[in-house]
C-alpha cells in the first residue's frame, strides 16, 4: 500500500478514490464506523470513508486518530486527509488528530481551481463567490459562516494554521487560483511532507508525484433504467433533477420520507410500471419552498436538522433497498454524500471500486453484494453541470437522452 486516505462521507471519498483508480491504480474503498477493522492491503491506495462530517469536533478527533494511528503502526508511506471542498464539517479536528497521530505538521491544499474552488489569500471561494455566500453558505445541515479557512478552523482545534512548512504541530495552508497553481504546489512536495489534505483537487497530481504505478482501466456497463436517488437539498441539485424532468424522466416524490417506518410498496410498483427506457428520479423536494415545508414537517415531529437528514438518508436507503428486492435491472445515480452511505448499507454492499469520473466529482463505482455486483454512480450534491445526467445517459447509451 502506497497511500491511505481518510475522508468524511462517501461522496468525497469517491471523487478523491478516483483520482487514482481511473489510472488503473489498485484502489479500494471501505466504510463505517471502524473501518479500520476491514482493512486491507492488497492494494496500491485505500479509502476509508470515516462518516465525520457531521460529528462534533471531538468525536471527529477521536475516529481519524484511531484510523491514523492504524495507519501509522502498519507503516504506510504517506496519509491523505479528505476534506469537504467547501469545509463543510470539523475539518480542523480531522487535520489536528492526523497531525498528532503522525507526530507531522499538515501540508493543506484545499483549493480544485477545475471546480470553482479556488484559495486567495486565505480566503475560500467558490465559482468567485466567498464561501460563505455560495450554495455552501446555504447548506440546509451544515451551512458554513467564515470565508477565511484559518477562521473556519479555529472553532474547531487550537492548531495553529500557518503558510510555510513546518516539520510538526501546524496545518500549513497553501493558496491556489488556478491549475498551475496546483501544480506548483505539488512540486514542492518533499518525502518529509508524509501527511497531506485536501479535496480532489490536489490527489488529482498525486500519482505521478507519490511514484504509483498504474494498472489497467476496467470496462463500465450501465444497464437501464437508470434511477436518479437525491437526499440533496442543493440548489446544483435541485437544477440537475428538473432539467431532467423537463427532458422526459419521472419524478416521484417521496411524501413519506420522514416517516419513521415508510412504505414502500407504492413505490416499487411505480418504478416497475417505468417506461424502461426513460430515467426515474426518486427526490425528497423539487424546490426551495418545499424544502422550506420539509424543515417544517420535521420540526413537528421533533426532530432538529442533523436527525432530519440522518433519516432521509436511511429511508432513501430503504428505497433503494425495496426496489432492488423487486428485482430492478438497472442502474442507480445517487446524490448526495450520506444518501450514499445508507443506499450502500441498505443493499449489502460489502466492497466498493470507484472506476472513472464521467465530470469532476462523478464518479461510477462497482459495488459488491454476497449475490454479485452492480454498478453505480454518485456525486456530491454541490457538484456535476446542469445536464449532468444526461451527460451519464449519452455515455453509456442508455436512457431518454440515448438517441
Amino acid at each position: 500500500m502506497k497511500l491511505a486516505i481518510l475522508a468524511d462521507d462517501f461522496t468525497g471519498a469517491l471523487d478523491t478514490s478516483v483520482q487514482f483508480s481511473s489510472r488503473g491504480i489498485s484502489t479500494v474503498l471501505i466504510s463505517g464506523e471502524q473501518p479500520w477493522k476491514l482493512m486491507s492491503e492488497n492494494c496500491e491506495v485505500l479509502t476509508m470513508d470515516l462518516q465525520t462530517r457531521h460529528l462534533p469536533p471531538a468525536d471527529v478527533y477521536r475516529r481519524v486518530y484511531r484510523a491514523a494511528e492504524e495507519l501509522r503502526q502498519k507503516n504506510v508511506p504517506y496519509l491523505y486527509i479528505k476534506t469537504d471542498s467547501g469545509m463543510r464539517g470539523n475539518v480542523g479536528a480531522a487535520l489536528a488528530a492526523a497531525a498528532d497521530s503522525w507526530k507531522s505538521s499538515v501540508y493543506f491544499v484545499p483549493a480544485y481551481p477545475k471546480t470553482g474552488r479556488t484559495v486567495v489569500d486565505g480566503t475560500l471561494y467558490v465559482d468567485g463567490k466567498p464561501v460563505s455566500e455560495s450554495v455552501f453558505g446555504e447548506d440546509m445541515f451544515n451551512p458554513v459562516r467564515y470565508d477565511r479557512i484559518a477562521d473556519i478552523i479555529a472553532e474547531q482545534t487550537r492548531m495553529p494554521v500557518v503558510e510555510k512548512w513546518q516539520s510538526e504541530g501546524a496545518i500549513v495552508l497553501k493558496n491556489a487560483a488556478t491549475n498551475e497553481d496546483m501544480k506548483q504546489l505539488v512540486a514542492e512536495i518533499s518525502p518529509e511532507m508524509r501527511l497531506m489534505a485536501g479535496c480532489a483537487g490536489l490527489a488529482h497530481y498525486l500519482p505521478e508525484k507519490l511514484h504509483i504505478p498504474a494498472g489497467k482501466l476496467p470496462e463500465v456497463m450501465l444497464h437501464q433504467p437508470l434511477v436518479v436517488i437525491s437526499g440533496s437539498t442543493s440548489k446544483v441539485s435541485l437544477r440537475q433533477l428538473r432539467y431532467c424532468e423537463e427532458r422526459g424522466f419521472r419524478s416521484i416524490l417521496l411524501t413519506n420520507i420522514l416517516d419513521a417506518e415508510p412504505d414502500f410498496k407504492s413505490l416499487v410498483r411505480q418504478v416497475s410500471e417505468a417506461d424502461q427506457h426513460s430515467g426515474i428520479l426518486l427526490e425528497v423536494i423539487r424546490s426551495e419552498e418545499e424544502c422550506i415545508c420539509l424543515n417544517r414537517k420535521a420540526a413537528s415531529q421533533g426532530l432538529d436538522a442533523v436527525h432530519a437528514s440522518e433519516r432521509i438518508a436511511s429511508n432513501l436507503g430503504k428505497a433503494a433497498a425495496a426496489i432492488m428486492k423487486a428485482g430492478f435491472p438497472g442502474a442507480l445515480f445517487v446524490f448526495g454524500g450520506d444518501t450514499l452511505a445508507c443506499v450502500l448499507r441498505e443493499i449489502g454492499v460489502q466492497r466498493i471500486e470507484p472506476l472513472c469520473e464521467i465530470e469532476s466529482g462523478v464518479v461510477v463505482s462497482e459495488v459488491f453484494r454476497e449475490d454479485g455486483s452492480l454498478f453505480i454512480i454518485s456525486k456530491s450534491g454541490s457538484f456535476g453541470s446542469a445536464n449532468v445526467v444526461e451527460n451519464v445517459c449519452r455515455k453509456y447509451s442508455m436512457g431518454a437522452f440515448a438517441q
